[in-house]
């Protein structure tokens, strides 16, 4: 977090991380030490702000999310009697599909 403060008469810029609080810069002005302090936090947050949604972006690609979401909702309607079904038939192609996979040391995946 950025903030200003008044201290000994001289105006400046702190970065705060809850613990401690570093002297980044002295201004001339309260006006501009209050200014410059808004905008290092503004910008900090749209950067934050910025990540996540290249995250989010980065993370659904190729429409991963939503995809999801429909199988979700589509199991949610199904009775009892053919989720333990298409539940079982799933555990049993990833046990399969995991003795099957050979890594480069021999190993399995």
């Amino acid at each position: 977090m950025y903030k200003s403060v008044v201290r000994d008469g001289k105006f400046l810029i702190l970065v705060a991380d809850g613990v401690f609080d570093n002297q980044l810069m002295e201004l001339p002005t309260e006006e501009l030490a209050d200014k410059v302090a808004y905008e290092l936090q503004s910008a900090w947050e749209q950067g934050i702000s910025w990540g996540v949604h290249q995250k989010r972006k980065e993370l659904n690609g190729s429409g991963v999310v939503e995809d999801i979401s429909e199988v979700i909702q589509k199991l949610r309607t199904m009775s009892p009697a053919i989720k333990k079904f298409i539940i079982t038939g799933l555990i049993g192609a990833m046990k399969e599909f995991k003795g099957s996979r050979k890594l480069e040391d021999g190993g399995t995946f």
